[in-house]
Order: C-alpha cells, then sequence, then structure tokens
C-alpha cells in the first residue's frame, strides 16, 4: 500500500486509543445489548472486558500499521478480506456469536442483506482506493459512517472501534493526520445529518487531534528505561518466559527483564531481573538494540542486551507462568509481546 506517512505510530495509537476511551462503550466494560433483544451479551465483563478489548485494539494498530507495506488492494475481496482480518482482530475472544450482525435494527439492512451489503461496500472502496491521494477524508468519512452509524452497521459487536480503526488505514495512506472526536453525542449528530456533515465533523476533528497531541507534548516527554536479556544457552539457544494468563499481555511471551532502577546500569538491571524472575545468573555481553514503546501514557525505551548463561537452572517466580529455550530462527513465530514483536521488527532473530 503507497504513502509511509508523516504520522508516527506512536501518534496513531494515541489518537485512536483516546478515541475509544471518548466513545467505546465496550472500552468502558459494558456489554452493551440495547440495539436488540436479540443481541446476546459479549463473553467478557467488567474489568476483564475492558482489558481484552484494549489489547484487541493495541494489536489492531499493529495491523493497519504494517498495511502501509501491503500491496494496493485490486478487488474487492481484497478490501472484504482486509475488513474481516481486522474486524477479527478487534473481537477476538469476545463474540458469543457469529461475526455478523443477526437481527434487525430499524433503517439499517435486515441481516439477509448484509453480505450483498458488505461487498458493495468493498467495492466502492476498491474503486475510490486511490482517491486519498488527493484528499482522503471524504472517503475515509464516507466508511466510517457507513460501518459504524449507516446503513450498514454489519458487525456483531465492535462497529465503532472497527469503523474508527479502518477509517485510520484510508487515512494513513494518504500521510493524514487523524480524527480525534470529542464525543458520542456530537459524532452522531454530524452522522446523522448527512454525509457532507460528517466529512465537516472529520476535518474539524483532525484539527482537534492536531491541537491535542501538542498538549500532550509536555506529559510525553517523559520515558522510562526497561532493560531485558536475550539470554543465551551453550546451544545458542534464546530463553523465552510466558506471561501468566490474567495480567497484561496473557499468555505471551518475552524476554526477562523489567525497569531500570534508580543507580543502576542497563547490565546490572538485566542480571537482578534475570535472577528474580528465573534464578539464573548471567552476563551482559552487548546491547542488541532499542525499541520504544508506550504504557499508559508513559513512553518506554525498551533495551535488550545480549547475556551468556553463567549459571543456575530456570526456576520461575510467580510473574511467570512457563520458559523455552528457543532457537532465533523460531523466536518470531511465538506469540511474543507487542514490544518484543516490534523489536524483532528492526532487529533480526
Amino acid at each position: 500500500m503507497p504513502g509511509m506517512g508523516t504520522t508516527s505510530f506512536q501518534t496513531l495509537k494515541r489518537i485512536l486509543n483516546e478515541n475509544s476511551v471518548r466513545l467505546s462503550r465496550t472500552r468502558k466494560g459494558v456489554s452493551d445489548t440495547s440495539t436488540s433483544e436479540f443481541k446476546q451479551p459479549l463473553r467478557l465483563t467488567g474489568d476483564l472486558l475492558k482489558q481484552r478489548s484494549a489489547e484487541n485494539e493495541a494489536k489492531a494498530h499493529e495491523f493497519i500499521w504494517s498495511c502501509r507495506a501491503r500491496p494496493t488492494p485490486t478487488s474487492a475481496d481484497d478490501v472484504r478480506r482486509l475488513l474481516f482480518e481486522l474486524a477479527d482482530i478487534i473481537n477476538d475472544g469476545l463474540l458469543p456469536a457469529g461475526r455478523l450482525r443477526a437481527w434487525p435494527i430499524a433503517g439499517k439492512l435486515p441481516p439477509r442483506d448484509l453480505e450483498h451489503g458488505v461487498d458493495d461496500f468493498c467495492r466502492v472502496i476498491c474503486g475510490r482506493w486511490n482517491e486519498p491521494a488527493a484528499d482522503p477524508v471524504p472517503l475515509a468519512a464516507w466508511a466510517e459512517w457507513e460501518l459504524n452509524g449507516g446503513s450498514l452497521h454489519p458487525f456483531y459487536d465492535g462497529c465503532g472501534r472497527i469503523a474508527r480503526t479502518f477509517a485510520a488505514l484510508l487515512l494513513l495512506q494518504a500521510n493524514s493526520d487523524l480524527p480525534l472526536y470529542d464525543n458520542l453525542a456530537s459524532y452522531f449528530q454530524h452522522g446523522g445529518e448527512g454525509t457532507d456533515s460528517f466529512i465537516a465533523y472529520m476535518r474539524d476533528s483532525i484539527a482537534r487531534g492536531r491541537e491535542w497531541l501538542a498538549t500532550q507534548t509536555a506529559a510525553t516527554a517523559e520515558f522510562r528505561l526497561a532493560c531485558y536479556g536475550l539470554i543465551h544457552n551453550a546451544e545458542g539457544h534464546a530463553l523465552l518466559i510466558q506471561r501468566p494468563a490474567n495480567k497484561h499481555f496473557p499468555n505471551q511471551w518475552e524476554f526477562p527483564g523489567g525497569k531500570l532502577d534508580p543507580a543502576e546500569t542497563p547490565g546490572q538491571a538485566v542480571q537482578r531481573e534475570a535472577r528474580e524472575e528465573t534464578g539464573l545468573a548471567v552476563m551482559p555481553l552487548s546491547l542488541a538494540g532499542a525499541v520504544e514503546h508506550e504504557i499508559k501514557g508513559l513512553r518506554v525505551i525498551m533495551l535488550v542486551l545480549e547475556c551468556r548463561l553463567d549459571g543456575g537452572e530456570v526456576q520461575l517466580s510467580d510473574e511467570h507462568q512457563a520458559f523455552r529455550w528457543t532457537p532465533r530462527e523460531e523466536i518470531t513465530r511465538m506469540d511474543l509481546t507487542p514490544q518484543l514483536r516490534r523489536f524483532f521488527e528492526s532487529h533480526q532473530p
């Protein structure tokens, strides 16, 4: 896909996450069944729903960012696969039933026509795909409203989050900044007034997003260093440890490590974390690389240090549930934490 863009990945995440915090009931832990008595609740609720929906959205942000390197869609089927892949990421582990809406809503396509309606939507997107090069807002605004508040509204749940993320994908193709919406009532008011009104609203919201980001500069200037060890055994395999199911990034794999304590060097931090989390003695050798990510609005710079195993047997703390000595060429096949996967996107395993 063309257009590598001036919007950074951190900016994309920040805007889309803030929109969901402002507009999404799901991100507040509410399983909304108000559209129909036939809609079943989501599989999670409360804090578990908040956590899972936020994690799914983080993966969706990674997905649309990676889409910039994909070939331009050449058919409606290409667009459909893209849309459904995005929808499945956002709704992963949440839906009690199928992907599409199965109940009628006044003013929307009936369920029996949704497949055909999605096909028509994808044909329009494919036919207008190169349009954003001149002005991305009309197509992005039309697509967002059609998926969320318009006549289509096709998905079982998550239409708002899917719609905003898909529109962001279209805006990225033209290096556009992203909209930051003010509130749910204003969003639906402008959408309900028609396409032209929603296009104007998106343009105003893009300007609002620029202003909001400018106010965040001072807060985001602060950062934290975290240090992780790429620990090798005698066979040259690297140690990966698996996070527990009830914590952030559930069941995903990472290197031993954590935040840098005051007065510690990165090497000392890796030695301490390795000892606390695995019981191993290690010797840091060199810097393998660094990557920046964000956790709850705080910039974190993750340093990865190549380490030699100096002694001990793995004895995991209660912070992790499993370990694996992994050949380096197999590391990226594991379900890694987002920050470790981003590290390997820019550093060879």
